[in-house]
This record gives structure tokens, sequence and C-alpha cells, in this order.
């Protein structure tokens, strides 16, 4: 309980702060920015061969996604949100560029972004005011998104809150770097975002795709418009095959009946594009590796985030609006056992029942079927039992706090500066802490994290103000890490 108020502190910005915050700003108050959807032409991440004095005073954008030259003295925003460090586990420990970390391994980077909606920005302008104005119009924001993108060359790139006018313009863009994408807009005609997942060509083939609507006709905790990609990829020069998904999940921190079956339907999708076969003695299901990542709108050590990394929730009788995290008074509605109705198809185990069931009997019509398969399939097809649980041993990326307790930062802006983007990953197994459900142990799978790309803290964006800024172009900051993965399946 100390670790989800102190994490709700973190996230919600004292009034007495936005207010001083805001007053200061009240004279640069902004008007709407442009809507263009092309993206100027610029020099992306090449490394510029002017002198020092001139890139100094340059009044290039582009410059502050160039490595800077020897004497260069970057400002505040550079170094917090540019200049981050990657933070090495102990097996990355001194892992640099590219290279494989053994013969029988391939290694890759793969970064999460939520790029701040045009649409979105325009119709919430007050959470800005007070940024330039300059620095929310899209003809500055498109081409700096881009040549931070272009900067940090991940192989895997996961995108939330992009705007389908300019999907075209980035992968026009991106496909001149060897990548291709996969594209899902929300549901719902007033809809203008989605969610894309890019990846390079000559490291990753694709085998299987899912675009996730959330949205189920007479479902009322699956009436939103939200999202999600599934992707399963071949790992080109290995027998490998990798599971990468990423969502925006809904906003409103009361409805946390919508959050939670949004979730189930995603690890459902996961389940049937990621799942392998079974654990021979235990009938326990086995999977690819898989990546799970993107804004999740909920804040660390919730009990929606305590669900994806224990694997398992009693939901019946919790406050909907304190499933987040993201407020913790006022809405008295609780979730019930039925929340969900069987029109969705899900079970328990966040697996869909028609694809649970083909599995159960093909393995009953084996010579001899597992023992233990009765008692796997009574858990596996219940609907509705006020419990659910899912069979991925995910890991967060990020312990979300720096070691003096200051809390990391995906998101700033007037309203809350806190984390609420993820990385998840998969592993061999996994030991929570019951109560905290801070990490105790972790065995080691084929996916192995190497490094973290560091986030900011909340003292560091205090110092430098809300997002977007000169230096990054949305309301959130990108996560990217860096894996190696066993080629053998």
């Amino acid at each position: 309980m100390e670790d989800r108020k102190a994490l709700h502190a973190s996230c919600v910005r004292p009034k007495e702060e936005i207010k001083t915050e805001m007053h200061s700003r009240r004279r640069r108050r902004t008007s709407a920015p442009s809507t263009d959807s092309k993206i100027p032409k610029s020099h992306g991440g090449h490394r510029s061969h002017r002198s020092q004095h001139q890139r100094r005073h340059s009044s290039s954008k582009s410059a502050i996604w160039t490595m800077p030259g020897d004497g260069y003295q970057p400002s505040l925003e550079e170094k917090i949100l540019r200049d981050r460090n990657w933070h090495y586990t102990d097996l990355g420990h001194g892992f640099n560029g590219h290279k494989a970390v053994g013969l029988g391994f391939v290694s890759f980077t793969v970064a999460s972004y939520n790029l701040l909606s045009q649409d979105l920005l325009e119709a919430n302008l007050y959470l800005y005011e007070g940024v330039k104005k300059e620095y929310l119009d899209w003809n500055y924001r498109g081409r700096n998104l881009m040549n931070e993108i272009k900067f940090r060359r991940p192989d895997i790139l996961c995108l939330q809150e992009m705007h389908c006018k300019h999907y075209h313009q980035f992968e026009k863009e991106l496909r001149k770097k060897n990548y291709t994408g996969v594209y899902h807009k929300r549901t719902g005609q007033d809809k203008q975002d989605g969610c894309a997942i890019f990846y390079k060509e000559d490291k990753f083939e694709l085998r299987h795709t899912a675009c996730v609507d959330y949205y189920k006709h007479n479902v009322p905790a699956l009436d939103r418009d939200n999202v999600a990609i599934v992707l399963l990829l071949g790992v080109k020069g290995s027998h490998q095959l990798l599971c990468v998904a990423t969502t925006h999940i809904l906003f409103n921190p009361r409805r946390g009946d919508v959050k939670l079956a949004q979730l189930m339907v995603l690890l459902s999708e996961i389940d049937r594009l990621a799942h392998k076969g079974f654990e021979p003695i235990t009938c326990e299901p086995l999977y690819h590796p898989v990546i799970l990542c993107g804004d999740f709108n909920l804040v660390p050590f919730c009990p929606l985030y305590k669900f994806v990394c224990r694997g398992h929730l009693q939901y019946e009788g919790l406050p909907q609006n304190q499933m987040s995290g993201q407020e913790m008074n006022g809405y008295r509605n609780v979730i019930k056992k039925h929340f969900l109705s069987e029109k969705a198809g899900l079970t328990q185990s966040c697996q869909q029942l028609n694809v649970v069931q083909k599995r159960f009997e093909a393995m009953s019509l084996k010579s001899q079927p597992p023992k233990h398969l009765e008692i796997r399939k009574r858990t596996r097809l219940d609907q509705s039992s006020g419990n659910i649980f899912h069979s991925l041993p995910l890991v967060s990326v990020y312990r979300h706090r720096s070691k003096h307790w200051d809390a990391e930062v995906t998101t700033n802006h007037n309203m809350a500066g806190c984390t609420v983007d993820y990385m998840w990953y998969s592993v061999g197994k996994r030991e929570t802490d019951p109560t905290s459900c801070q990490l105790k142990s972790v065995t080691q799978g084929p996916l192995q994290l190497l490094a973290c790309l560091g986030l900011p803290h909340r003292k560091e964006m205090n110092q430098i103000g809300i997002l977007p800024n000169k230096v990054v172009s949305s309301d959130h900051v990108m996560l990217m890490t860096k894996f190696s993965l066993k080629k053998s399946a």
C-alpha cells in the first residue's frame, strides 16, 4: 500500500504547483497549432560536420538529435531527455552496439513511444499551457519526432497515438531505413489515432498479425474504441519466433472494469499467437518469447499492474476507480463477479474460450492424455469466478524508482507527471513479493534483458517543466531496451 500511495502521489501534480506554474506562463498562452500532416525533410540522425561554433549557435531544429561535437554544451533539457544513460544488467554489462553476446544468441533493440496525436493535443490545449506555440505545431513536432527515432535506431518500434494521416508520412521515412510497419486505427468514426509497430526487415520477418479491437457489441465492459497490435515475428538467423504486442489502454481512471477487460482481451490475443504447446506433466501452456509494451494508463503497483506482473487477481469487490491507481477517492462503484459478459468469449485464464476448447480436445485425443488434463480444463474454461489469471511470466524492464526512491516519469503535462508507459518481457520463471509486487527472483528464458535506456525522474522533470518542449515533441518519453535471444527455439 505504501508503494502504491507513493507512486500515486508522484503521478497527480499538486494543485499549488500547477497553479504557480500556469500563472507564470499565462502571458505565453498558446493558440491552436498547425495540423499540417506532412513531415518536413530533415537530416535525421546523421552526424554533422559543421564547426562547434556553428553547431552551438545553429537555428536548425534537427541539430538537437545529432551527435554533438567536442566542446558543445548541451542544455539542461538535452542532458535530461536526450543524453539518457543506458542501465545494463549483469548479463548485459559492457554490451555495446548490435553485436551478438554469444554464438548462440542474436541481439536487438525495442522502443515504445506515445507520440501525442495532434488532434488530441489540440483538443486538450489546457494540458500544455505555457509551452511555446512552435513546439506544439506539427511541422516542428513531426520532424523532431522522426529525428529522435532515427537517432535511437530501434530494431522494433512500437508507437501509440499515431495519427492515421501521419502514419503514411512516418512509414515513407522509415521505409528508407529498412523498416516495414503495421498500423491499426482506433474504432469509431471520430477517432483519428491508433497503434503501429515497425520492425527492421533485415532482422525480422512477419509470420502472423492480430489487429485487436477492444470494442465488442453488447458487451458493456468492452464498449470503448481502444486497440492493440500483436505480431508474431520470425527472427532471421535463428529458429526462434518472437511475439511483440503494443496497445493504448483507456485513460478514464474511474473505469477500472473497462481497463481490466481490455487487458484480458490483449492477453488472450497474445496467448493465441504466442502459444507453442503444453508442459507435458502439468499441462501448463508454453509460449514463444513475448514483449508487451505501450501506454497502459495505470501507475506502478496498482491492482492492474500487479495482475500483469503476478499473473493473478481477485477482482470481485475492488473499487473501479482504484484499479489503475490514478484516482483514489470519490467514485464508489465496485467490480462485480460477472462484470464481463460471456458474449466476450473470454475465460478467467485470459484465453479465448473457443481456442482453449480446441486445444483440450486435441490433447484428449492423444493415446495417453496428461493426467492433469481434466483439472486444467475445469480451471481454464470457467468464465466468471471473481478471480482471473494468466500464464505469461512477464517482468517489467523498468523498476519505476531511482536508488533514492525518486519516481521515474514517462509522461509529464500540466495535470500529471508519472509512469503510465511500460515494457514487459517474458522470462522462464519469476517470483514477486506478495505485498509490494517487487521482483524477488528471475529464472531467465530464451529472451534476456541486456539494458534499458534510463528514464527521467520527477525531480529532473520539475527542473525542465512540462512536455512537449524543444527536445521531446510528445508529452511522453521513449522507452527503449536491448535484448538478446537464444537462436534455437
